[in-house]
């Protein structure tokens, strides 16, 4: 068995330094995979001082190269498909989602400065726009690789950066992070502190500002500081209008669902439609459909499904099982690949999804009528409309409950262009005056 690949902090100054306190990350058949070095808490505060300190801002082209460095380069002893055999077997998801990342991160090395235009919109002659702080703190999630490009534009908006990685995934930052190092980005702009909980907490209260992903929890912990975007579970959805034939549309519904294992906060979690006798049609249709997806490793290139260790698959499955009063037994969700892992099939169901997202494939079908107005599309962080009246669809742009719309597409359709949260210049730039 191959020793586990050692991952240390990343901080100014810390060039080459262990880390003492340590723990395995495992990937999902149990085999550990990560020796990951720990940052004390108390490092935290001198980090982001140290970060504050440094002089001038990170130029754009380098981290435009910086992005065709992670994409084509080997760093830190691992390729891209290193990175993204690791990834897959480590977070369980399937390693197509590593894949893409990877090419759209590549992607970013050329669009890049037209990118940023867009965070920063032409003010007027005697204006321009600048960042509110100096320091940005990132939360940072572990279910897919993508969130990460936040903070690389953070970076070229001027901000310097520190990273606190999911254990569930601190490879993609830390590869990002020597990315940026390689195409010659100073070590005094970044760092990257995998941490416990408290120094979480101590990284956003001392950055000028902070990014923090999340569940429901920490969304509400986070969510009423000003200084504090979060981004929180999706409750993505899908709304079929009336007279609507669904059948062309079954694929892309499918992608919705499936798409990266289900992992996004972009994958739709609720399909509503407006004829009620749509609802028990799509229910046997994408049954049929989901049910025939191969049960694979996820760094099979062909796996679509998420992997999780035996004992947490089961765990999941008891909690669905109970949560539909036995609608959905064990053997419905779990399929064991026989080396202590186990792939997660989708589910299908009516009725009232439940309060929290699910890490894997699941959409519940509802009944819409237009009566019941936008509450029940809203709380989404994508609502895909289709068949919808420009009326439905002018509403629809102006609640503020759904923060993007996608018009006859998934909800999984991803431009780095276009914002699915806002943008983040909204949040961290501002304008000032400068009047000669």
């Amino acid at each position: 068995m191959a020793a586990p690949l050692p991952v240390d902090p990343i901080r100014p100054g810390g060039d080459g330094q262990r880390s003492l306190d340590r723990v395995v990350v495992h990937d999902v058949t149990g085999r550990p995979a990560l020796d990951l070095g720990l940052a004390p808490a108390l490092l935290t505060g001198r980090v982001v001082r140290a970060l504050g300190e440094s002089e001038d801002a990170v130029e754009v082209e380098l981290i435009a190269r910086a992005c065709k460095e992670f994409a084509e380069s080997t760093l830190d002893g691992l390729t891209a498909m290193d990175y993204c055999l690791l990834h897959s077997g480590i977070t369980g998801v399937p390693i197509r989602a590593a894949h893409r990342a990877v090419r759209i991160v590549g992607g970013l090395s050329g669009p890049l400065p037209t990118l940023l235009s867009a965070h920063r919109p032409p003010a007027g002659p005697d204006t321009a726009w600048v960042p509110r702080g100096r320091v940005l703190g990132v939360l940072a999630p572990g279910n897919h690789p993508l969130p990460h490009v936040e903070w690389l534009l953070a970076m070229a908006l001027g901000y310097r950066v520190a990273v606190r990685p999911s254990t569930a995934d601190p490879l993609t930052p830390v590869r990002l992070a020597h990315a940026l190092f390689a195409a010659g980005v100073s070590a005094d702009r970044v760092a990257i502190l995998p941490t416990g909980h408290a120094a979480a907490d101590r990284l956003v209260d001392a950055a000028d500002f902070a990014l923090v992903f999340g569940g429901d929890e920490v969304v509400r912990r986070y969510r009423h500081r000003r200084t504090v975007k979060t981004y929180g579970p999706g409750r993505s959805k899908i709304l079929i209008s009336a007279g609507v034939d669904w059948r062309p549309l079954l694929a892309s519904l499918v992608e919705s669902i499936t798409l990266d294992g289900g992992a996004q906060c972009l994958n739709a979690t609720t399909i509503l439609a407006e004829d009620p006798e749509v609802i028990p049609q799509l229910l046997t249709a994408l049954s049929a459909r989901l049910r025939v997806l191969p049960v694979l490793p996820p760094e099979h290139p062909d796996a679509v499904l998420p992997v999780r260790p035996i004992a947490e698959a089961r765990r999941l499955a008891g909690w669905l099982t109970g949560y539909t009063g036995g609608l959905v037994g064990p053997d419905d969700l779990v399929a064991e690949l026989g080396d202590g892992s186990a792939a997660l099939r989708p589910i299908v169901l009516t009725g009232r999804e439940p309060p929290v997202e699910l890490p894997f494939p699941c959409v519940w079908l509802r009944h819409w009528r237009p009566a019941d107005g936008l509450a029940p599309l809203a709380d989404s962080l994508v609502l895909s409309l289709y068949g919808a009246e420009q009326e439905l669809i002018d509403r629809c742009a102006a609640e503020p409950g759904i923060r993007s719309l996608r018009i006859s597409l998934p909800t999984t359709d991803y431009d780095p262009a276009a914002p699915h949260d806002g943008l983040l210049g909204e949040f961290l730039m501002e304008t000032k005056s400068v009047r000669r």
